[in-house]
């Protein structure tokens, strides 16, 4: 399969790599737009250009350059953004929220080895807080 500038480069899985039109079928160089390490084998195997031929004029130091040659302008004033903020009578809703699909989980009791509390019981018979219900009431009606 190898010709001047479609080569296979065996690593875990064997892979094309077609310097040509700056491709791999590990599809990492063109997602990221520069040679992924079989490319890179494969440039260094071939040799008639160097590597920095195949990366893409936008990762080059270069383009930073020239991207941050002009400088970045400061806020003028940032107290008056604040101020305008907060006399603005635009009013900032919540945002819309959906119910979860399926079952709400529900909250599970605590055994007292866990830690967990007793919930007092109220006696339906003679309304004292304890440890009684109706059932085993034992008061005087």
């Amino acid at each position: 399969m190898s010709s001047e500038t479609l080569l296979e480069v065996h690593a875990e899985k064997s892979v094309a790599v077609d310097l040509e039109n700056g491709t791999c079928s590990c599809r990492q160089w063109q997602i990221n737009s520069f040679p992924c390490s079989h490319a890179l084998a494969a440039i260094q195997k071939v040799g008639d250009l160097p590597v920095y031929a195949y990366i893409e004029y936008f990762h080059t130091c270069q383009s930073y350059i020239e991207a941050y040659a002009h400088g970045i302008q400061p806020i003028p004033n940032i107290d008056k953004f604040y101020v305008d903020a907060a006399t603005s009578s635009a009013i900032v809703q919540p945002p819309l929220v959906r119910r979860p699909s399926g079952r709400p989980k529900s909250v599970q009791m605590k055994s007292a080895a866990e830690g967990g509390t007793r919930r007092a019981i109220r006696c339906g018979r003679c309304g004292q807080l304890g440890r009684h219900n109706k059932a085993t009431c034992t008061a005087p009606i």
